[in-house]
Parts: C-alpha cells; structure tokens; sequence
C-alpha cells in the first residue's frame, strides 16, 4: 500500500471502531449482537451500497460484480434492505446520470430469483402489499402512530423535559429526527465539520451517493412517508460502511489534528455513556413478574383460548403459562380480509368478539387496562363473567351455554 492508502484504512478503522452504532445496542439494535436477520441485512445492504458507489467513482470491475452479488444477498435477507435498494436505485442513476446502476440493481433481482427459486419474488410482492396494508390498517392506531419516525417538535421536547426530567428530553431526543440519527450516527458531525470548518476538498462523485439516501431518509420522516419504516435506517444500512471511507478520504489530509480524532472518540463515549445511564437504570425494570403472579390465580390448562386485549398479551401470556391464544406476525399480514376478521384497531382484536369466540372455542379474556386508555371505543364483555382483577390486568370467563 502507498502511504495514503494506508492513512484512508487507518481513518476506516478509527471512525468505524468508535462509532455509536457499534458501540450502544439499545431497544431493536440488540439484535446486531447476535446472527439475526437485521445484522445480516444491515452487513450484505452496507456491502452492496459501498460496492455500488465505489464502481460508480472509480469504474472498477471487481465493484461492480460484488455490488450485484451483495445486493441479491440484501434482497434474500431482508425486506427493509430490499426497500432501500428499491428507493435508491432511480435517484443514484440520475444524480450519476448512469444507467449501469438499473442493470446492476436488474442483476441483483435476478440473481436474487436464481437463488431463492423465485421466493424472493413472492417476498417483493408481499413487501409492496404490506404497504397498502400499514397504511390502511395499521397506521391508524395512536400506540403506532407515535412510534413511527418523525421530526423533533421544541415544544414537546420542553414538555418531555420539565415532566420527565433530563431522562425525558434524552428519550424524546432519541425517538425523533433528526437528533436520533446525529446521535447514533456522529460520523454525520465529522464530514460535516471535515468539509466545512477545515476546508477540506474532495471529489464530487464521492459525495453523490450520499444523495438518494439523505432524500429517502427525509421522505419516510415525513407522515405521509412514514409508514415504509424507520429513516434512520436507510442512513444505517446504505452509509454503515461507506460514510467511514468518504471520511477516510477527504481527512487523510488532516490526520495531524490529533485533537479532532480525541473529539470524535470523546464524544461517542459520553453519548454512550448518557444513553447507558438514561435507559439502563435498575429503577427502569420490575421487581417481580405481574402478568405471571396474576395468571397463577386463574387455573389456564392446554385446552384453554385467550382472548387478549390487546394481541401482544397473548405472546406473554404463553410464554408463562400452557394455553393458547392469539398473535399475529408482524409485517407477515398482508391481506386485507384477515385484517378485516380478525382486527379491529391494530393490535386489538375485533370488538365484536362472538364470531371469534365460536369458530376458535374462547374460554378466557385477558385484558391489559392500560392500554385500553389508548383507544377511543370500547369492549362490552358485561356478559361474561369477571374471575379475577388487579391493578393491571382483568379476567373473564365464557360462561357455558
């Protein structure tokens, strides 16, 4: 390697090993420190963008066959790396103004049908038909609605602050954009500051390909965007590997402010250090399992059906005690007409529960009282009969006809 080679693969390695995203594994991102789907989603997505971009700059062949390799991996691994693929295709060949980046991303999707015999197809077509189905079905309910991305209003966060205290304004900051993603992801921060307060150059191709993806990302911040998942993850799983190379190369010139790479480690550790101590608290976490003392005074048995309210009580519920009940698997409901029967405010189960309760032989109903607080109707289970209620959760029984 010739010298400066050698600075850009020190720099990748400075400003990937300290990155946030690698160092802080909170809420779904738990799922990176095992072999999941979303790690292998986020690596073969990452790989394909990188690939992608460095044949676009540099036109070597070895990019540009890996890119096809990687993004039919991406394809096959993952329904959010795919939209990412999908939503950027179009933008990277116009800011290139190259249509080698369609046949790639063809070669992809055809490579990714050669591998799965065509099930990646079948994956595609659900995926475009879970869209309709979010924002149809699911958007609407308010507990979705406030999970969903969107921009950091100052009046709330004054609000989240003067009511929960500085542990409230960090968790309002880091479910909203775009201080979530400057947080997780401060490398933003350092080519920012490379590029405008050092005077630092580089070539334009380089920057373009951040382009599509900072457009994707402000698109499904917005409401009527935001149901194609969340922003921050298209700037996760197109830049995770390409974003440390730009800064690699527009800082290889600047490596002697040993001060400024103090700063960038600096700061990802008191980030790392705030989130540990905003969400890890030992306060944060029950003493004692109250969904499992309520159930022990119910007397469940294999043969029983929960009814739960709402449809994610059911998994725990199961989980503690040997009964059946009902769930559904998150992004797999793709038809309108199951929606239609079993659903009637996504996650709670139709109102009108009677034709439920005789196709599947309900036995109990379970319910969590606070999230009914949630919703703007209500259940009328005044004909079954009440066998146990707590502080959290009440009981009922079918009565035998």
């Amino acid at each position: 390697m010739q010298r400066d080679d050698m600075a850009i693969f020190a720099i990748c390695l400075i400003v990937y090993f300290v990155s946030v995203s690698n160092l802080i594994f909170a809420g779904s991102a738990i799922s990176y420190i095992k072999l999941s789907e979303r790690l292998l989603g986020r690596m073969s997505c990452s790989f394909y963008f990188l690939t992608l971009s460095t044949f676009l700059i540099w036109g070597d062949d070895l990019s540009l066959y890996c890119s096809i390799v990687f993004g039919a991996f991406a394809i096959l691994s993952s329904t959010f790396a795919t939209q990412l693929i999908l939503f950027t295709v179009l933008p990277l060949a116009l800011v290139f103004l190259n249509p080698v980046v369609l046949l790639i991303f063809l070669g992809s999707i055809v490579l990714s049908l050669l591998l799965s015999r065509f099930y990646s197809y079948k994956c595609i077509r659900h995926m475009m038909r879970y869209w309709r189905i979010y924002k149809r079905f699911v958007k609407k309910n308010i507990m979705v609605l406030d999970s969903l991305s969107r921009f950091i209003k100052l009046d709330i966060f004054f609000s989240a602050l003067k009511t929960g205290g500085f542990k409230g304004g960090i968790n309002y900051l880091i479910t909203r954009e775009p201080s979530r993603t400057l947080i997780f992801y401060p490398e933003i921060f350092l080519l920012a500051f490379l590029l405008l307060v050092t005077g630092a150059t580089v070539d334009s191709n380089m920057i373009l390909p951040l382009v599509p993806i900072l457009i994707v990302y402000l698109l499904t911040t917005t409401e009527k965007f935001n149901h194609l998942g969340e922003s921050y993850r298209y700037i996760e799983y197109g830049l995770y590997f390409y974003l440390p190379l730009v800064i690699a190369v527009v800082g290889v010139d600047f490596i002697g402010i040993t001060t400024f790479w103090g700063l960038l480690t600096a700061y990802c550790l008191v980030v790392v250090f705030l989130m540990l101590s905003s969400l890890y608290r030992d306060d944060d976490y029950p003493e004692d399992d109250k969904l499992a003392t309520f159930l022990s005074g119910i007397n469940l048995s294999p043969e029983d059906v929960v009814y739960p309210i709402s449809m994610r009580l059911g998994t725990d519920i199961c989980a503690r005690v040997k009964c059946k009940s009902f769930w559904w698997q998150p992004g797999g409901i793709t038809d309108s007409v199951q929606y239609e029967k079993y659903i009637e405010e996504y996650p709670f189960l139709k109102k009108d529960w009677q034709p439920l309760f005789d196709e599947f032989g309900v036995t109990h109903v379970i319910v969590n009282k606070k999230l009914l607080q949630s919703i703007d109707w209500s259940y009328d289970f005044s004909a079954l009969a009440k066998v146990r209620e707590g502080v959290s959760f009440i009981a009922y029984k079918v009565r035998p006809e």
